[in-house]
């Protein structure tokens, strides 16, 4: 019953409704000819280090808003041939809406490195929110290596 679960029972179809989900509320956002290039159900952002948001006085506050937060919140990316959409979540993948749309020529690839439990995290600046790392893992990676080939990015060497 174990190697039931993990070799692709259940799990793989919940795995495939949350990749609908996100597919299903992009396509809400395409407009005319434009269509999904590459869909990333299960990225994350990782919070903010402490201190890295300052208040006038000095002291550290939390940053609740924005693609990168003081929490650690799952930000599923769909790739279209114009725009990378940025959907917002809470601690699960479950989508609640788009977080931000940013036009595809102005999303830069800054570095591509493997991160944990065999995960790859990518960074990319976006405009007018700066540098944002995403972490994908092993569910995204088919995903992520198209992503980052679209955008000009190059994966590191297995």
């Amino acid at each position: 019953m174990r190697s039931e679960l993990h070799a692709g029972g259940p799990r793989a179809a919940s795995r495939e409704d949350h990749r609908t989900a996100i597919e299903q509320m992009a396509t809400e956002w395409l407009r005319g000819d434009e269509r999904i290039v590459a869909c990333l159900p299960f990225v994350h952002v990782p919070k903010l280090a402490k201190g890295s948001a300052k208040l006038a006085t000095g002291s550290a506050k939390k940053v609740k808003d924005g693609i990168h937060q003081s929490y650690r919140r799952f930000r599923p990316l769909v790739l279209t041939d114009r725009r990378l959409l940025v959907f917002d979540t809470a601690r699960t993948p479950h989508p609640r809406g788009v977080l931000a749309v940013f036009p595809r020529d102005e999303v830069e690839v800054l570095a591509v490195r493997p991160a944990r439990f065999g995960g790859v995290e990518v960074e990319l600046e976006l405009p007018g929110t700066g540098t944002v790392p995403f972490v994908a893992g092993r569910k995204d990676r088919d995903g992520l290596i198209v992503m980052v080939h679209e955008l000009g990015g190059a994966m590191p060497a297995a």
